[in-house]
């Protein structure tokens, strides 16, 4: 079972670290020439350090040639110090290419993330894996340990293997003492490696929980709630529960791997008395000469510390690849969501597509891992340049029908069609090409505020957006801005960063829509952070710059709905009710009727002087 497990490990190991290997050659060829370096210089060192020492004593105790004597002690001055100058160099090479890496796998999981199904990216185990990957490019050394300790294995490697050959010409007892403790340090190495992986795979969930309130207590999003509701003791205290439920982690897993470890120095240190006394009996006995003694001295302690080495650049890699094989598993994740099977003739018609009709055709849908259906048997037609709005309680499936719609989910059975056509046989840009949406979880970027819109990285002012702003209402609000719409939101790059009140980002959002110019615009909850006659005012405004559009609007305000051609009523994910506003209201059995009128008791006072307009 434990072979079973490390060669498995292995195997992981190898993908692991190959793929780092391909993709870091992709951005710094350079990386390989100074790992080819550390090999060299690492692995002659020992050499030099080994062998030259012996004649040197060997001069000394014979001819004492002085002229061979500062030779060789130059040879040894200079080669340690060209060496060791390099790997320097190379080190530090390393250090800095480490961020470059770091970016380019960072940009590999953002790209990965960008184009992932929806349906997937929402689901919990992809967001953990993501957190995993993320920490595994930043952890043990980075990117760049890899190279360091790929290096340090080899060379230490090439190092053992040279110091056996070289002591096996002159004496092979000594040869079998060191592979004989080599062969007892290997065995429990893979004792002391199975002991490890299970400590990495018991710290992974109190990880996630300590990463998830240490982030609470340091970004400044959450710091008004904190302060607000006094939350500083429940999140320290959080805090200091995982902080001890690691502590008693690594108690355990260090009294188990400690007595291993204590194993593995006892060997090591018999080991070293039985070279020793070899050795030193040899000597009195004069059976080696004194540069032979320091020869095998010195290979003896070598040995030993280059098995050390390696043992640790061992674990170093698999400690490495442990972290970063979940970067492997998130980079291998098959994105399913451009595959269709539309034929040449669908493609045509859909490119000339103009008069657009909708068709929700007997859908169903649940969430992964739910039981109950979000949508239940659920029909109905949108016909061009109609506006619909979508009413209902919490839950009742309003915002699924619209991931159905933009295809961020696939119905589990039924169709949902555009003239005719199956939504999931049209290429995905094309088909997304139709729609423009504001969510009502709309999210603005840290980038100026027109890049927010055309999200085109521009110096100018654009006229077409000032267009935009200008119809959405936000034009005094720009005009005070002190570099316009060149102007970031946020103080995250910039100090004179822009902070927009809710409704001023709900604006935003809107010239957004508008500004795509979509032959669809979906509005999810559009008005929420707005009073009501804010709303009033973008509801008039956006029924005029929709005219020639179909449009969707969701909304919990059913007085807003009255601007609408046809109202669709959804309760526990079935269409019970359609028809315009005044229609559903002479149904006083009805939900709509019921929804309206618990309503108008809180905002009957708030609205009595707003009027929509519905021309």
């Amino acid at each position: 079972m434990t072979n079973k497990f490390i060669s498995n490990k292995l195997f992981i190991n190898f993908k692991v670290i190959s793929y780092i290997l391909k993709e870091s050659f992709k951005i710094s060829k350079e990386i390989f020439i100074m790992m080819l370096l550390l090999i060299i210089c690492e692995s002659i060192i020992p050499f030099i350090n080994v062998i030259l020492p012996k004649y040197i004593i060997d001069e000394l105790m014979s001819l004492q040639r002085v002229d061979k004597i500062t030779y060789l002690v130059l040879l040894i001055t200079i080669a340690n110090l060209v060496f060791r100058i390099i790997i320097s160099y190379a080190n530090k090479f390393l250090v800095n290419r480490n961020e470059v890496l770091v970016n380019h796998f960072t940009y590999i999981i953002g790209e990965k993330l960008m184009h992932v199904n929806y349906e997937r990216l929402e689901d919990p185990d992809i967001q953990n894996l993501k957190e995993k990957a993320l920490s595994g490019i930043h952890m043990s050394g980075g990117i760049v340990g890899i190279f360091s300790q790929l290096s340090k294995v080899i060379s230490k490697a090439i190092t053992i293997i040279g110091l056996v050959y070289i002591i096996s010409i002159f004496n092979p007892m000594i040869t079998l003492i060191l592979l004989f403790s080599l062969i007892i340090s290997t065995l429990l190495y893979k004792k002391s490696l199975k002991i490890k992986y299970k400590f990495w795979d018991d710290m992974i969930p109190s990880n996630r929980k300590f990463a998830y309130f240490m982030d609470l207590s340091t970004d400044f999003k959450y710091g008004k709630e904190i302060r607000l509701f006094e939350m500083q003791d429940l999140i320290i205290d959080r805090d200091i529960e995982f902080i001890n439920e690691n502590y008693n982690y690594m108690n355990s897993s260090n009294k188990a791997s400690g007595l291993v470890t204590t194993t593995q120095k006892i060997v090591q240190q018999i080991q070293s008395s039985l070279v020793y006394l070899y050795i030193a009996y040899k000597a009195f006995y004069n059976s080696i000469t004194i540069g032979e003694f320091t020869l095998y001295i010195s290979v003896a302690f070598n040995f030993l510390s280059s098995a050390n080495d390696l043992f640790q650049s061992i674990s170093n890699i698999n400690r490495i690849c442990r972290y970063s094989e979940h970067f492997l598993q998130l980079s291998k994740i098959e994105i399913v969501m451009n595959e269709t099977s539309q034929t040449i003739e669908e493609y045509n018609i859909f490119k000339h597509l103009d008069n657009i009709e909708i068709e929700f055709k007997n859908v169903y849908f649940k969430y992964p891992n739910s039981e109950k259906y979000s949508l239940y048997n659920f029909s109905l037609i949108v016909k061009r340049n109609e506006c619909i709005a979508i009413v209902g309680e919490n839950g009742a499936g309003k915002t699924t029908l619209i991931k159905l719609l933009l295809r961020l989910y696939k119905p589990n059975e039924g169709t949902i069609l555009v003239n005719g056509m199956n939504i999931n046989n049209i290429e995905f840009e094309d088909y997304i090409g139709l729609f423009s949406a504001v969510f009502q979880d709309y999210k603005l970027f840290a980038v100026t505020l027109q890049e927010n819109i055309n999200f085109i990285e521009e110096k100018e002012i654009n006229e077409n957006v000032s267009d935009v702003i200008n119809k959405v209402g936000l034009s005094s609000t720009v005009e005070n801005l002190p570099y316009s719409q060149i102007t970031e939101i946020y103080k995250l790059f910039d100090k004179n960063g822009v902070e927009l009140s809710g409704g001023e980002g709900q604006k935003l959002a809107i010239a957004r829509a508008i500004y795509k110019k979509a032959k669809i615009i979906i509005l999810d909850e559009p008005t929420a952070s707005l009073d009501p006659y804010a709303e009033q005012e973008i509801y008039n405004k956006m029924r005029k710059l929709t005219k020639d559009k179909t449009s969707i609007f969701i909304s919990h305000r059913l007085s807003s709905c009255k601007f609408a051609d046809k109202i669709v009523v959804i309760s526990n994910g079935k269409k019970i009710q359609e028809g315009t506003h005044e229609e559903l209201l002479r149904i006083t059995n009805g939900k709509y009727y019921d929804l309206y009128n618990t309503q108008a008791k809180f905002y009957k006072q708030e609205t009595s002087k707003i009027t929509y307009d519905t021309n």
